[in-house]
């Protein structure tokens, strides 16, 4: 179990310390969970500014670890459709339902990583 959280960690880290590039993004949420031996359900959350592009039906995140022989790629899949998620006063619309001057969108993706 500990061979596994050091594996995990380790993941963890080198993802965060790679580039990421977005357009109208203004945040993102990851989180794992074990759900067998050496296999994991990895959720990643995107809230986007819906003035900005749409947001894409699949995401890819890299996968490495030279200490532990892991190098692969995770496709992670869009699961539901996107929630408004603005904070808007009652009377109030937000962008994301067509004619309010801003609004968030939350997306939620979702894939089965598996280490050895």
């Amino acid at each position: 179990m500990k061979k596994i959280f050091q594996i995990l960690s380790t993941v963890f880290l080198l993802l965060a310390a790679t580039d990421s590039y977005a357009s109208h993004y203004v945040g993102a949420d990851m989180s794992y969970e074990c759900i067998g031996p050496g296999k994991y359900r990895v959720r990643y959350q995107v809230y986007r500014d819906c003035r900005g592009v749409s947001a894409d039906a699949s995401l890819s995140i890299s996968v490495k670890s030279a200490q532990c022989g892991v190098s692969t790629t995770l496709t992670l899949n869009q699961i539901g459709g996107a929630q408004d998620i603005t904070p808007l006063c009652p009377s109030a619309s937000s962008k994301c339902g067509g004619n309010g001057q801003y609004g968030i969108e939350k997306y939620t993706y979702e894939g089965i990583l598996t280490l050895p």
